[in-house]
């Protein structure tokens, strides 16, 4: 794999995509929107591309585009403006601006510079979403929002929430999110005395996977909330909706096996963490015959690291931990990422924090080290 250092990596885009477009009320009032001559620049990283032959949009209208790059079209004005660029040479782009980032004192909306990443032989696109659960307010809203999910069209509502990020990664060679809750038919009830237990119906794995989700970790504080029956719920609707996960299981091997997955003919092994072992009883890792999250130890990941390696594949390890709302990476989260890339791990990426805690490149190897996807959790 090779990365390029660029705004237009999925990586890059994954972070905050909760709040890139809203949700819309069917109900809302139509205003008819203002248009708005809206021009930018593209440039192509990691490579060439004929500009001209690109296919550039600016909100779903063709814009134009000149041989050096300049961008020229129309915005609606009343949403978010998003621009997208497809074309064989390159990996498909997918960029949303607010007015305001764009507006400027004269009144001409100019995007800021934004590139596009050429395809060439062995470069893949992985795009890494963060904590995904569809239950709690989305069904049950508080402080008067609207219920987002019914049960008479659950499978369709889960689609409409995932609609607006799918052209983020929908030209991805893999996708992946963090699932953070047991997937069950029903509330499974019998739960540790925890302070938050998430439960989303299982239709959720077909949304999912329908959407273009390739593979799920479950490495978190969250798969094992229902205890047996819930992680066996949750691997069985992975399971029957085609998705691949990993870092969790019912026992302690079996929690810390990769996913083994070949894209773009090369060898790659999908490893889920979760970083501390919580104070519920019983706790939310895998121990011994004890089911539950792949508990992220030094040990444990330098381990799985070296097991992948050592069979010829390259392993990309997701690490679920540091304090939620904080403006940076705890030390033993750093450490342990870190420890991972001198293991021989070729990328890691990290979740839990509920914010963006950017990304670091160490010894050439990219660690995204927070990001954030479809939450309850009210951020």
């Amino acid at each position: 794999m090779r990365l390029v250092a660029s705004t237009a990596l999925a990586l890059a885009l994954a972070f905050g995509l909760g709040e890139a477009t809203p949700f819309h009320s069917p109900h809302a009032a139509a205003t008819p929107p203002m248009s708005h001559d809206v021009s930018g620049q593209l440039s192509i990283v990691g490579g060439t591309a004929d500009l001209t032959a690109l296919d550039v949009r600016i909100d779903g209208a063709p814009a134009q585009i000149t041989p050096d790059g300049r961008i020229r079209g129309i915005a609606r004005g009343a949403e978010p403006v998003q621009l997208t660029v497809r074309g064989p040479d390159i990996f498909d782009a997918t960029f949303t601006f607010a007015p305001s980032e764009i507006a400027g004192p004269d009144g001409r909306w100019t995007l800021p510079p934004v590139e596009a990443v050429a395809r060439a032989s062995g470069r893949v696109e992985f795009f890494f979403g963060g904590d995904v659960m569809m239950g709690r307010r989305f069904e049950r809203p508080i402080w008067n929002e609207r219920v987002l999910i019914r049960n008479d069209s659950r499978l369709t509502d889960m689609a409409r929430l995932l609609e607006p990020m799918q052209p983020y990664f929908a030209g991805a060679d893999l996708a992946s999110v963090n699932l953070e809750t047991v997937l069950a038919a029903r509330d499974l009830g019998d739960a540790p005395d925890k302070s938050v237990v998430f439960y989303t119906h299982r239709d959720a794995a077909r949304a999912l996977a329908d959407v273009g989700i390739d593979y799920v970790t479950l490495g978190n504080n969250h798969v094992y909330d229902y205890v047996e029956p819930g992680l066996a719920s949750t691997l069985a609707a992975l399971d029957a909706a085609n998705l691949r996960w990993s870092g969790a299981g019912h026992n302690e091997i079996e929690a810390a096996k990769a996913a083994r997955l070949d894209v773009g003919g090369h060898a790659w092994s999908m490893l889920g963490f979760v970083g501390w072992k919580g104070k519920a009883d019983p706790n939310q890792i895998a121990e011994g015959s004890k089911g539950g999250a792949a508990f992220g130890s030094d040990d444990a990941i330098e381990a799985a690291v070296r097991r992948e390696v050592k069979a010829g594949r390259s392993p990309i390890l997701q690490y679920h931990g540091s304090s939620e709302y904080s403006d940076r990476p705890s030390e033993i989260s750093e450490r342990r990422m870190k420890l991972a890339i001198d293991a021989g791990a070729a990328l890691i990426v990290s979740h839990h924090p509920h914010v963006s805690h950017g990304l670091e490149l160490y010894k050439g190897r990219l660690i995204a080290l927070s990001y954030d996807f479809s939450g309850g959790c009210g951020h």
